[in-house]
């Protein structure tokens, strides 16, 4: 069974939507970005179904030393960086690991809702 990326994405876009807001200078509200580490976590958390259909076409495999170079965590950034309906930026990684997970290159995608 092939999980689209536009799945992926529309999976994605309730989270997303309720991602918290902080107040800028100048008094305007702007969605905080999450990573795709945190997004998988978090769909997970919530039981949301496509992950179920992630690890059964991309196994389990998520950050350094997962095993796989294809895993749940990129193909949800793969998904997101394809949908106009998400905004997305890089942050560089050296350095920083997520529960149980280290990434597992230099750089990964943040993203939100287009604002």
């Amino acid at each position: 069974m092939s999980v689209t990326h536009e799945e992926i994405a529309q999976s994605c876009m309730g989270l997303l939507s309720r991602a918290e807001k902080r107040k800028r200078r100048g008094g305007k509200h702007e969605r905080v970005f999450l990573t795709a580490y945190q997004i998988w976590i978090l769909l997970r958390e919530e039981g949301n179904p496509i992950c179920q259909a992630l690890q059964n076409k991309y196994g389990t495999a998520v950050g350094k030393g997962g095993g796989e170079n294809v895993g749940p965590a990129q193909r949800i950034g793969a998904a997101l960086e394809r949908s106009d309906r998400i905004e997305a930026r890089h942050l560089d990684v050296r350095r920083i690991s997520f529960p149980g997970i280290q990434p597992s290159g230099r750089s990964c995608g943040l993203f939100r809702m287009g604002e």
